[in-house]
């Protein structure tokens, strides 16, 4: 108990902003070998706690909260709720509870169990009127939680700019090539950030790619319900066979940014 309460403890000074329980729900996962069995016994007698919530919708917000925030970790607003609804005083008493829901939401969505199965996810520690209660939440949630993780998987992330300038101007040997910069965004339900790839483009694969892109634009309109047309008269999707000149001209910097869904060049 003792030792639990160490990491508990520093975990807690060392992420006062919101993702106390997620963070030390990640070290005990990842090293199990820190809890004897006494002290893993001790955390799911944490469960308990769920009784002092005053009504069933309480409940369902709270495992609705720990899924939503599976990745950054509660905020202080949604701890302060799930405290008071439990009838809490500080977070040292709320998190070994967050860390044992974590641990049973993550095998019901992740582990491949039916709903027939999630009672089997609970250790024999757990009491068994705490079995029912979480058996029947988590079975309600597992087919939504586990929708979100497919649609977490499926999600492609979007172009959202693109600048470029020319490399091997001064040089008499290397060919000259474009330096692409590529700006993603990536929308998943769970995370929302920006990646950024660059990479070099001589000639004769630029030429290649805008053969492609003008059969992916054909295919795109013929799939289209409207007549395919710029929606701004400086450089659209279908004017990129422009570029493949236009990459040449000197210029110390341009820029493909995108607008409305369509490409447009800025000098």
């Amino acid at each position: 108990m003792e030792s639990t309460n160490i990491i508990i403890n520093t975990e807690m000074n060392e992420n006062d902003d919101n993702n106390h329980d997620l963070q030390l729900s990640v070290i005990l996962e990842q090293q199990p070998l820190l809890q004897t069995e006494t002290q893993t016994q001790t955390l799911w007698r944490h469960l308990p706690l769920l009784f002092r919530s005053n009504s069933k919708e309480s409940l369902d917000f709270i495992l609705q909260s720990l899924w939503r925030t599976r990745k950054t970790g509660l905020d202080a607003s949604d701890r302060r709720i799930i405290r008071d609804s439990l009838q809490l005083e500080t977070d040292f008493d709320l998190d070994p509870l967050l860390v044992c829901l974590r641990k049973l939401i993550r095998r019901c969505v992740y582990d491949n169990i039916s709903k027939d199965q999630i009672p089997k996810v609970f250790p024999d520690e757990v009491l068994p009127e705490i079995q029912r209660l979480l058996t029947l939440l988590l079975q309600k949630f597992q087919s939504e939680w586990q929708n979100d993780v497919l649609k977490d998987k499926g999600s492609l992330p979007r172009l959202k700019a693109m600048t470029w300038n020319m490399a091997n101007q001064d040089s008499e040997v290397a060919e000259p090539a474009a330096v692409i910069n590529l700006k993603l965004q990536s929308d998943t339900q769970s995370l929302s950030r920006e990646q950024e790839v660059k990479f070099q483009l001589p000639k004769d694969t630029l030429e290649t790619m805008l053969k492609s892109m003008h059969s992916i634009r054909n295919q795109l309109s013929d799939i289209g319900d409207t007549p395919d047309k710029p929606v701004n008269q400086k450089t659209s999707v279908g004017d990129l066979g422009g570029l493949a000149t236009d990459l040449w001209m000197p210029a110390s910097d341009r820029s493909l940014v995108v607008i409305n869904g369509c490409w447009n060049q800025k000098f």
